[in-house]
């Protein structure tokens, strides 16, 4: 079934954002001001996120190392949701594609249409 429901929340670091990283990511420290801790804000993803497959790219990588130091951070359980991770199945797939597997990339290698997409 697909849900129209979605979880977004900005997540306050534990320390300020590098000027390089704010230009980088489009993510700057002004917005995250006001936004709730990590412990305040996981919780309320785990509930969302229960039960789901969750498709990341390069989760491998970044995301689900950086959650596992949160959680061990704060003492919190790491989600043990599946995950699939685009760029390791495409690199799976096409080991041949010498690219650095981005998003963009995949978009242009299957030439999906992004115009109504939002990405961020």
């Amino acid at each position: 079934m697909i849900s129209k429901n979605t979880f977004n929340t900005f997540v306050k670091p534990p320390k300020l954002i590098l000027e390089p990283v704010e230009q980088f990511t489009g993510i700057f420290n002004a917005q995250l001001k006001h936004a709730p801790s990590f412990k305040d804000a996981y919780p309320d993803f785990r509930v969302f996120a229960q039960d789901c497959i969750l498709v990341t790219h390069a989760g491998y990588e970044y995301d689900l190392p950086l959650l596992r130091h949160e959680c061990a951070r704060t003492g919190a359980d790491m989600i043990t949701n599946l995950c699939l991770d685009t760029k390791a199945l495409f690199t799976y797939f096409y080991p041949d594609v010498r690219d650095i597997i981005s998003t963009d990339v995949l978009i242009r290698y299957y030439s999906i249409d992004d115009q109504d997409l939002r990405r961020a």
